[in-house]
Order: C-alpha cells, then sequence, then structure tokens
C-alpha cells in the first residue's frame, strides 16, 4: 500500500503545479517589472509585503524600500519591513514615492481607509499600483459560493477575503481621494475556467498559463486595457496622485 501511494504520488507530481509557481503570477509579474518604470531616486512602500519577494526584487531599481505587514513571520532576518496595518500606515503625509500593493487588496476589512492611506502616504505626483482580482469571474464566483457553504473545511488553504471589493470600487475609492487612474492591466485571462478550489489545484499551472496564452493571441487583447476586461481574472490599477498647487515631488 504504501509504495503504491509513493508511485500515485509519483505521477501526480507530473500534473500537479508547484502552488509557489501559479501562473497567476507570470503576467502582474511582467506588469511590475517590465511595463511599470522604476527611477533609482524614489522611495517605495510595499503594502502587505508578506514574505519580502517583491521588495527584494524592486530594490536594486529604487533609492529605497520599505515593507509592511501585520505579521514578521514570514519575513526573512535582514528585509527592511516594519509590523502594521495599511488600513494606518505609521507614516508621515508623502513619504513614499510609490506605493505598492501587490495581492492583498482584498484582505483588508475596511478598503476605504486602506485607500486613503494610500494616497495620503504618497508624494503629489507619485504612483499608487494596486493589483485587485475580478470577483465577477467563474473562477472566484465558484469559490465564494463554497465558501459560504463549507467555511470551515479541512481542505481549504486559501486565506478568507476580507472584502468583495471589485476593480471598479477601488477605483472610484482611489479616485476619490485625490488621485488618478493612469494605467490599467488585465492579466490572466483564465475565463470561463476555474483552477482552484479553495486554495486546492484541479487544473494544472501549464494547462492555465497556456488556455492564457491562446486566449491572448486569439481575442488580440493586450496587457494593457483601457477598462478591466471581463475575462481577466487580475488587474494591476497604477493611479498618479494629483499634484498640490505650488507642490514639487520628493526626490
Amino acid at each position: 500500500m504504501k509504495n503504491l501511494r509513493r508511485w500515485m504520488n509519483w505521477q501526480l507530481e507530473k500534473v500537479l503545479p508547484d502552488p509557489k509557481q501559479s501562473f497567476q503570477r507570470i503576467e502582474p509579474d511582467r506588469v511590475l517589472f517590465e511595463e511599470i518604470d522604476w527611477s533609482p531616486r524614489e522611495r517605495v512602500l510595499d503594502v502587505g509585503c508578506y514574505r519580502g519577494h517583491y521588495m527584494n526584487a524592486i530594490a536594486p531599481r529604487v533609492r529605497s524600500v520599505i515593507g509592511i505587514d501585520l505579521s514578521l513571520g514570514d519575513i526573512p532576518r535582514g528585509t527592511p519591513c516594519i509590523c502594521g496595518d495599511g488600513q494606518l500606515l505609521p507614516f508621515a503625509d508623502g513619504s513614499f514615492n510609490s506605493i505598492l500593493c501587490h495581492m492583498t487588496a482584498n484582505l483588508f476589512p475596511r478598503p476605504d481607509a486602506a485607500a486613503r492611506e494610500f494616497v495620503r502616504c504618497c508624494t503629489p505626483n507619485g504612483r499608487i499600483i494596486v493589483t485587485v482580482c475580478n470577483l465577477h469571474a467563474p473562477y472566484q464566483r465558484v469559490n465564494a459560493t463554497l465558501e459560504r457553504l463549507w467555511p470551515r473545511c479541512d481542505w481549504a488553504t486559501l486565506r478568507t477575503s476580507q472584502n468583495r471589493w471589485t476593480a471598479r470600487q477601488w477605483c472610484d475609492a482611489i479616485q476619490s481621494c485625490g488621485a488618478s487612474l493612469e494605467r490599467t492591466y488585465s492579466c490572466n485571462l483564465c475565463w470561463p475556467l476555474v483552477p482552484r478550489l479553495r486554495g486546492r489545484w484541479i487544473i494544472p499551472n501549464r494547462v492555465m498559463h497556456s488556455w492564457n496564452q491562446t486566449i491572448r493571441r486569439a481575442s488580440r487583447l493586450p496587457l494593457q486595457t483601457t477598462q478591466p476586461h471581463f475575462a481577466a481574472h487580475d488587474y494591476v490599477l497604477v493611479f498618479r496622485k494629483d499634484a498640490s498647487p505650488g507642490a514639487a515631488p520628493r526626490d
């Protein structure tokens, strides 16, 4: 029986993806590191930095980067991070040239407060970069239903969403605080497939990656779109904070 289990696990490893290599990271990461220009003079705040992966990747391109997260247990020693809440940032007004909130926007219980803090801590003419999920996608709808039916199932591995804000709600909130939407990127064209159920993969990464590429080629949809596209699973929203009268952005 033990040998049979080992053989089955070996076979499954050929088709089941490594969660750390999720296809969902490929296009958003391309936006962050290829589409967005980072300046060696800018100071960056990574809100919800988790293990500091994106901080470390951005650090060589900018003047300084600091992370903030509710827990520092997963952050490597020596990484410039502080323990704090993105809904109440412990920084002065205009402290950073860029505010990055990547893949964590749905974890804020009070997203309106987070939006206000992002704009407050950004310099005039600075950038606010937020990645949000498409809550209307089949993947999100199916998993939201499962979460309601089995909120404490022992096979769920995803962190429960703390808000159900759409990309439009994030845009409205951040723009109402004094920033303008500059660019929208529609990433991961996985509609209508559901690659995971409560964090458990049911469609391999390679299949989803190929599906995304096929749909993008067939539709000729560019990564940057005029508005969030319905077939995308993730959106990277880039805002520019309005310049105050007579104020200049900090270096």
